[in-house]
């Protein structure tokens, strides 16, 4: 699938490193992961250190697909506020689902720690902008949620949001926990880690996948110049590609096209504390800043159909986005530098989906489907290791093909 248009930020900031190595071992590993973006790297690097022997494959270089759309602003919040998600699927298993989000946060510092930094992660505030008076009841509820799993959140008035961070709007939720990150610099310090552990990496490798339909194991999966893979596991890492790959995983999804920009370099903080921003709008508009000071911006989401008509969009999206950022910053002075389109899918709950799916025993999605698809691969990770490890991960249950 074209899963992106051609002039995102973030291949701007960094260069990929050598990462294609030789399969060894006449080609046996524990698990093999397709699929070389951030879900994969992440699953990569947890697997490694957990000792496995791990191959990695992809159709494309490491890291050109989906990754490089992301705005990578990292939080807890999953696209379904918590007093809805616990309508929907019950208070437990809701909070536990936000809960599983939040602590994903906490390891995303410390693999950070674990790299030797280098992905421009930083703690952020963040702010739920109400878009009309009527949503601020609605965010008081989702305060007051939050607020009995003792997550550090606040409600602001428009008064307390104007004095505070000088934006104009009838509300806010104030949430003291939030990160941002470059997705690219993360994804392939993970790949370089996972390397030096000795993963084996071949990214622009088109495999063949009809054998993980069927019951012999182990896998064999056979590669373009003749080789093959064995694997005892299969980690299906590809995003957004894989409900056109396997139609069982495109009936519980929706495909969705979403659009950004990055602004060229700012001279000053466009606002204050740089906090991550989004509203509660449908679709919602959301911002942040990047590690050379400038504003990157997304929103306007729409049905996906074809990539040539998300495409023919991105002009007028741009312009829309473009007039939501001085609606929201009125002072702000800027001239956008990028502008892209991306494919992303999301799911009915808002919840990723992580596991086995019952029509292919021995193959673990890694699933992160939503707004805060990075939160969830590193969930997706933490499952898909622990499970390797001959354990079950507490929040394994939450995110099953059958909840």
């Amino acid at each position: 699938m074209d899963l992106r248009s051609e002039r995102p930020y973030w291949p701007s900031t960094c260069r990929r490193p050598r990462l294609r190595s030789s399969l060894s071992r006449r080609g046996r590993v524990d698990v093999l992961i397709v699929g070389a973006g951030v879900t994969g790297a992440l699953v990569a690097y947890a697997l490694a250190k957990a000792g496995a022997r791990v191959a990695v494959v992809d159709n494309r270089a490491a890291g050109s697909g989906s990754t490089p759309a992301s705005t990578a602003l990292l939080q807890y919040e999953i696209d379904t506020p918590l007093v809805k998600l616990s309508a929907a699927l019950g208070r437990a298993h809701a909070e536990a689902a936000y809960k599983a989000s939040r602590i994903a946060l906490d390891d995303i510092v410390r693999i950070d720690r674990e790299l030797g930094g280098g992905i421009d992660l930083l703690p952020r505030r963040s702010l739920q902008l109400a878009v009309k008076p009527s949503d601020v009841r609605t965010l008081r509820g989702e305060v007051a949620a939050r607020q009995r799993l003792s997550f550090p959140v606040s409600m602001l008035s428009r008064a307390a949001l104007r004095s505070k961070f000088s934006l104009n709007r009838p509300g806010a939720i104030l949430s003291e926990e939030a990160l941002e990150v470059n997705p690219l610099k993360l994804t392939y310090r993970l790949l370089s880690a996972a390397k030096e552990r000795g993963v084996c990496i071949l990214p622009r490798t088109r495999l063949n996948l009809s054998t993980l339909a069927t019951k012999t194991r182990p896998f064999r999966v056979e590669l373009p110049d003749g080789g093959r893979v064995v694997a005892d596991r299969v980690v299906m890492a590809t995003g957004y590609e894989t409900p056109e790959q396997f139609r069982e995983i495109a009936v519980v999804t929706e495909l969705r096209s979403t659009f950004a920009l990055a602004t060229e370099p700012l001279s000053r903080e466009p606002w204050p504390e740089r906090a991550l921003l989004w509203d509660a709008g449908d679709p919602y508009f959301y911002a942040r800043t990047t590690a050379d000071l400038r504003v990157m911006i997304g929103g306007e989401d729409e049905p996906f159909t074809t990539a040539a008509a998300r495409d023919a969009m991105l002009a007028s999206k741009t312009r829309t986005l473009m007039k939501n950022l001085r609606d929201l910053v009125p002072r702000l002075r800027f001239q956008c530098a990028f502008c892209w389109a991306g494919t992303f899918a999301s799911t009915k709950d808002g919840l990723p989906y992580i596991g086995e799916h019952h029509r292919f025993p021995g193959v673990s999605f890694a699933l992160g489907y939503g707004g805060n698809g990075i939160t969830f691969s590193v969930i997706a990770a933490d499952i898909i290791a622990a499970a390797f490890g001959g354990s079950t991960h507490p929040a394994a249950k939450l995110f099953t093909f059958d909840r």
